[in-house]
């Protein structure tokens, strides 16, 4: 994969850890599918260390409500 490639992707990982920092944003998250994204970056096969941060503090933040707490137990986290 091409060095930009890789970058654009960290980016948008630090995007949908921003929206996890607003509460109004958090089920708009959860339902486009992004919580598998942010999985995926949680645990990385490759070793960028910022994005893994951003992505575990958004999995956090959606744990902060407890409806989404249930749905990240589901998903095994």
């Amino acid at each position: 994969m091409k060095h930009r490639d890789i970058k654009i992707r960290h980016f948008a990982i630090f995007v949908i850890g921003n929206l996890c920092t607003h509460t109004e944003s958090l089920e708009n998250v959860y339902k486009t599918g992004h919580l598998k994204v942010l999985l995926d970056y949680a645990f990385p096969a490759c070793d960028c260390q910022d994005a893994q941060f951003q992505a575990l503090s958004a999995i956090r933040s959606l744990g902060t409500r407890t409806e989404f707490r249930y749905k990240l137990l589901e998903e095994g986290v």
